[in-house]
């Protein structure tokens, strides 16, 4: 049952299951966490503002992001001083590598605006990296079969 599985989680930070006295898995909080996610959406995790109200902000960059590989996205927002100013860091997790961005501005729609501008900028440039490499490895491949 879910919940006695989620209050396991307060003590430990994986659950391993058994039949017959013998381990056949491991459950961690993620694999309940992807029970509540639809699977053809990135999970988007959010912290210091309304997850509604980032999701409608984010939503079409999040539908852009999953067509080009990213798996998941972690918003963390804070307000900063006495003036209404907020700061805003949001993690990709693109080809098995972590992109963070940071900015800030005097608006929540605004930072989230100026955040996806960001990592949507740095996710294309490390995928550009990766077909580069990819280019590279094989015209190195091609080069090495043409003299064996």
């Amino acid at each position: 049952n879910i919940k006695n599985i989620a209050q396991h989680f307060k003590e430990v930070e994986e659950i391993i299951v058994t039949e017959n006295e013998r381990p056949v898995g491991i459950i961690k909080p993620r694999d309940i966490l992807s029970l509540f996610y639809e699977r053809e959406e990135i999970p988007l995790l959010v912290s210091g503002m309304n997850f509604e109200e980032a999701y409608d902000i984010l939503k079409d960059f999040l539908e852009k992001m999953k067509k080009i590989g990213v798996k998941s996205v972690n918003l963390i927002v804070e307000r900063v001083g006495a003036k209404n100013k907020f700061e805003g860091k949001i993690k990709a997790t693109f080809f098995n590598k972590q992109i963070f961005v940071s900015s800030s501005a005097f608006d929540k729609v605004s930072l989230l605006k100026n955040l996806k501008d960001l990592l949507e900028r740095e996710i294309l440039k490390e995928k550009e990296k990766k077909i580069e490499k990819g280019r590279k490895v094989k015209g190195e491949e091609l080069w090495i079969w043409q003299f064996i």
